[in-house]
């Protein structure tokens, strides 16, 4: 009996304790950057396939993505950047081939990537954004991308928690790849 006369205040308590449930965001705008409450203009991405792998015969790049990120070194590296036009892709391609000097047949790998790409952009309404970023694990970290500002983003992966302190027994690849608006700015998050 006297466990149910207990059970009541207790309720009381509790339910004094719960919360008050949030108020929707929509009531609530954000902030701009000058502190105003006006909506800001979203910078919407829209994620798309685009096959980077390249008919080859010996000698010659077997896939794009290891010319978009080739490094001066000969290695290959973290790399986010945006295309506003077939050329601006057909140049940098190039540009990335020309630190593969034993690479048979550069301009062929140019042209199939830039045939591909205009196939799925409309490169006088959208931008191709390529990211292509690079983790060490197990753990391996979180991919995000950021709005920052009015018409940029940032694409990060984002650290994980490491309380064993071992990590970087293999290596993940990210690569998305993106229409964007014409002339947004894209970057990579700064190394932590």
């Amino acid at each position: 009996m006297k466990n149910r006369y207990l059970l009541i205040p207790l309720a009381l308590v509790l339910a004094g304790c719960v919360a008050p449930s949030p108020t929707p965001a929509a009531s609530n705008p954000p902030l701009s950057q000058n502190g105003s409450t006006q909506p800001q203009a979203q910078v919407a991405l829209q994620e798309i396939h685009l096959d980077t792998a390249l008919p080859s015969a010996v000698g010659e790049l077997v896939d794009w993505l290891f010319a978009f990120g080739a490094t001066v070194n000969g290695g290959t590296g973290d790399r986010v950047f945006s295309y506003g036009s077939a050329d601006s892709l057909r140049a940098d391609t190039l540009k990335q081939l020309a630190t593969m000097p034993d690479l048979k047949n550069p301009q062929r790998a140019a042209d199939t990537m830039v045939q591909r790409a205009t196939q799925a952009v409309d490169f006088s309404r959208n931008d191709l954004v390529v990211v292509n970023l690079m983790d060490g694990g197990p753990p391996f970290g979180e991919y995000r991308q950021t709005r920052v500002g009015a018409n940029a983003v940032e694409f990060c992966i984002d650290p994980p928690a490491n309380p064993s302190g071992i990590s970087g027994m293999a290596l993940r690849t990210t690569t998305k790849f993106y229409l964007a608006p014409k002339g947004v700015q894209v970057r990579q998050c700064a190394k932590r």
